[in-house]
């Protein structure tokens, strides 16, 4: 798990952050000197995705006409309460509200030692919308 101090603008500059990441050394005391975590050399590489569970906060049952389709995912924020998650969640709607037929979901997840909750929002096409947002100044990045 990878978080920048500063917003990444474009999905190419979070796989780019995520994969120069420094990765801590495994030195086992007594044993042979560790040598750093080797770098990936190609930015444009597809990072690992591990699956996390999903806590839905106030989220309805997803749709049975949206199970046979591609959902996609997106990230909107990570914030650091559950409540400034859904309070952004607000915001966004009240400004783009076409995201309302999204189905939503707040994901508490642990990084760094620091909790923080995920906005995500899934649906078919979910990552054209995400273009759009960004083309709009709104971050986000696909998530799957």
């Amino acid at each position: 798990m990878v978080i920048a101090n500063d917003a990444l603008r474009t999905d190419d500059q979070a796989q780019r952050f995520a994969l120069n990441a420094a990765l801590p050394s495994r030195a086992v005391p007594g044993g042979p000197t560790a040598r750093p975590a080797p770098r990936l050399a190609a930015a444009q590489a597809e990072p690992r995705i591990v699956p996390l569970p999903v806590v839905a906060v106030n989220a309805p049952a997803l749709p049975q006409s949206a199970v046979g389709g591609r959902m996609q995912t997106i990230q909107l924020a990570a914030a650091p309460s559950a409540a400034e998650a859904e309070a952004h969640w607000a915001r966004l709607i009240g400004a783009r509200p076409e995201l309302g037929q999204f189905e939503k979901v707040v994901i508490p997840a642990v990084v760094k030692a620091r909790r923080v909750y995920r906005l995500r929002v899934s649906a078919s096409g979910a990552h054209a919308t995400c273009a759009s947002l960004k083309s709009a100044g709104i971050d986000c990045f696909n998530v799957s």
